[in-house]
């Protein structure tokens, strides 16, 4: 230990402790007491720092013994040494770190479990169903039809296949391999495999268990993907996919059920919507008829109605000859409520300038009467060349009233004047056979620069007056078609030139022929 020299005091410093000299003066005394470790004395010449005394590092043992490791004398770190580390440093150096790690390997579970879970909400996926999912569909499901749903009991396991690529995929796929995004959404995307899977049914083809109702135990698959269709355009891609597997692959019963699903989904309140169910009905009806296909009554009359509500004349009339020359409409069970409902859309296209154009208006006069230029034989037709008397007081024989004044057929309009020529009947009608006379002046007020238009000739037979009034139609059709006149062909113009009494006096006349006469004076007026 360094002693201190008193006879140095210029360099006076206490370092090392000890005893102190009783010789040192009040001031370096008080120097030592108040900084027992040593300070450097302000304003000497001589200035040296005393460094504090540091505690010396002290190693464990364990480190000290890493140095002879490889020695055989020196027994390895047991868990004695690391208890002794932890209780003397109090820290584990490796537990934080395994903690960090941890840490962050959640995150990133809870980062890519997000990720999954959005890529399984999605509506279209590569993920949702896979290529092992796909095989195992065509492997072992091989039922054409669309599983029921899980749980109900009446799934048919004596095939005896086995279904070891399905396990766990419950989410993905139902008992018979139908994905789930398919069965709760769009039904377009597996359609082409669900066909193919149909046409391949009768060669693994199974006995159905039978329910105790008696019913099939699983509905039709096309029928059912028809049902999960939630908008026209999936419907079209369907029946399209449909189509092109072969044209047996949609059935009359398939045919049918489409027709019921458009009715039930169809909103009238959107025109959109009509004229787009229209259009799909005219597509499959036009691939029907060029493979020679049975026509549909359903399909058929659905697309009736749709032409009647969207007031189209030439697709009215195309359906109009499907249904009465395939026998839908036209028998003597129609209801006056389908009479009326075609016949009002006929009158209101032909009330909006529809039908000018070449064969439309004799075409149309042959379907709502029956009569041809071809020949004598009599067509089925929507009314016939007239309505009994016992229909005169009903809606479709004052549609029929109208129709007449619109093609100018004025030998049936004088004939259904004629067979119930009461009271009763003028004073409810006479309002209805003005304006339909008005019209029918209209149509025919140029007769005499016709060629071929006869206005004079009469017989006085229902038959053959109609037969006369489809030439005359025709004459002034050809007319109309080649004439080079600014004016819209069967456009109105007639204003208070006739009155009731002038017109009356047609309707009343004794005979067809004194009534045409008049008919030709009054045109003349015109």
């Amino acid at each position: 230990m360094r002693r201190l020299r008193v006879r140095d005091p210029s360099g006076l410093c206490w370092g090392c402790g000890g005893f102190i000299p009783y010789t040192l003066s009040p001031q370096k005394r008080n120097i030592i007491e108040k900084y027992p470790r040593g300070v450097a004395i302000e304003g000497s010449s001589h200035k040296r720092i005393e460094r504090k005394r540091r505690v010396a590092f002290e190693l464990p043992n364990v480190v000290l013994d890493l140095d002879a490791e490889d020695s055989p004398h020196v027994r390895p770190f047991d868990d004695h040494d690391a208890a002794q580390q932890k209780v003397k440093w109090g820290y584990n150096p490796i537990i934080p770190e395994v903690e960090q790690r941890v840490s962050v390997l959640t995150t990133e579970m809870l980062v890519d479990r997000r990720k999954m879970s959005r890529m399984l909400a999605a509506r279209h996926s590569p993920f949702k169903i896979s290529d092992l999912d796909v095989l195992s569909v065509a492997l072992l499901g091989g039922k054409s039809t669309v599983s029921p749903p899980p749980g109900d009991g009446t799934m048919d396991y004596r095939a005896g296949r086995t279904n070891s690529l399905l396990q766990g995929r419950d989410r993905a796929l139902h008992l018979n391999g139908i994905p789930e995004r398919i069965l709760a959404g769009d039904a377009n995307t597996i359609i082409q495999f669900m066909l193919h899977r149909q046409r391949l049914d009768p060669i693994t083809k199974r006995p159905a268990s039978v329910s105790t109702d008696g019913e099939a135990d699983r509905p039709d698959t096309f029928r059912h993907a028809i049902d999960r269709c939630k908008s026209l355009s999936q419907l079209e891609r369907l029946c399209t996919h449909g189509l092109s597997l072969g044209q047996d692959a949609i059935s009359p019963a398939s045919v049918d059920h489409i027709a019921h699903y458009l009715k039930g989904s169809r909103n009238i309140s959107y025109r959109h919507n009509t004229k787009q169910a229209l259009k799909f009905v005219n597509n499959l009806t036009m691939r029907q008829l060029s493979t020679n296909a049975g026509l549909n009554s359903s399909m058929s009359l659905l697309g009736l109605a749709l032409a009647v509500e969207l007031r189209l004349l030439p697709a009215v009339m195309q359906y109009l000859h499907i249904c009465l020359s395939q026998g839908f409409i036209g028998n003597a069970q129609d209801k006056p409520e389908t009479l009326e409902a075609v016949a009002s859309g006929i009158l209101a296209a032909l009330e909006q300038g529809q039908g000018p154009e070449r064969g439309t208006r004799p075409e149309l006069f042959t379907l709502l009467t029956g009569r041809t230029l071809a020949g004598s034989t009599v067509q089925p037709s929507l009314f016939g060349s007239g309505i009994v008397s016992r229909e005169e007081g009903s809606l479709p024989h004052h549609i029929y009233v109208q129709l007449l004044g619109q093609l100018g057929a004025f030998r049936l309009l004088w004939h259904s004047w004629k067979p119930g020529a009461d009271d009763k009947m003028r004073q409810q009608y006479e309002q209805l056979y003005f304006r339909a006379f008005i019209r029918c002046a209209e149509v025919l007020h140029n007769a005499e620069v016709v060629t071929g238009l006869d206005c004079t000739t009469a017989t006085g037979d229902l038959e053959r007056d109609a037969e006369l009034d489809l030439q005359a139609i025709n004459a002034l059709d050809a007319y109309h078609a080649s004439s080079t006149n600014s004016q819209a062909p069967y456009a109105s113009h007639v204003k208070d030139l006739l009155t009731w009494g002038d017109i009356k006096e047609v309707f009343e006349s004794d005979g067809i022929h004194q009534a045409a006469a008049r008919i030709n004076d009054l045109m003349a007026r015109i």
